[in-house]
């Protein structure tokens, strides 16, 4: 995948070139041999895309976080309602906790984990559209849908 992307030329066509590269020692390959180099998706204010250098050629496995109250919650209108349905002044406090976490969970999947899935739904598209870019397909309508995400 191209690094760079340069100005568009008289006529609309543009230039795009590999600049962005990683290098390594043997010594460093033989300590990281699962080692590997992605080039990343270009944001707007530049003209390069950033590249990431993984150690691992592993998937990210999700370990469950202990959890933690953010005051922003608190700025959802939906929070308290989600609250006061949960919680059963009769059970106990531990069983009442318990609720509570499980609760704010799927809350938070349903209101603030929106906002996450729509932009790597976004970058995906964003990611797509780059490609076709750098491929010359319709270059005129993938720009303004480029600029548009």
């Amino acid at each position: 995948m191209f690094t760079w992307r340069g100005p568009v030329f008289h006529g609309g066509q543009r230039i795009y070139e590999k600049l962005d590269r990683a290098m390594s020692k043997d010594e460093w390959r033989l300590m990281f041999p699962d080692a590997y180099v992605k080039v990343l998706l270009r944001v707007e204010f530049s003209d390069h895309h950033p590249i990431l250098i993984n150690l691992k050629d592993e998937e990210f496995v999700y370990q469950g976080k202990p959890f933690r109250f953010e005051n922003a919650w608190l700025t959802n209108e939906s929070y308290n309602d989600m609250l006061l349905d949960t919680w059963n002044a009769e059970d106990p406090l531990i069983s009442n906790l318990k609720k509570v976490v499980d609760s704010i969970d799927k809350w938070k999947f349903l209101s603030f984990e929106k906002v996450k899935r729509q932009k790597k739904e976004l970058m995906k598209r964003l990611e797509g559209v780059q490609r076709k870019l750098q491929c010359m397909h319709n270059t005129g309508g993938m720009r303004r849908q480029e600029i548009k995400l």
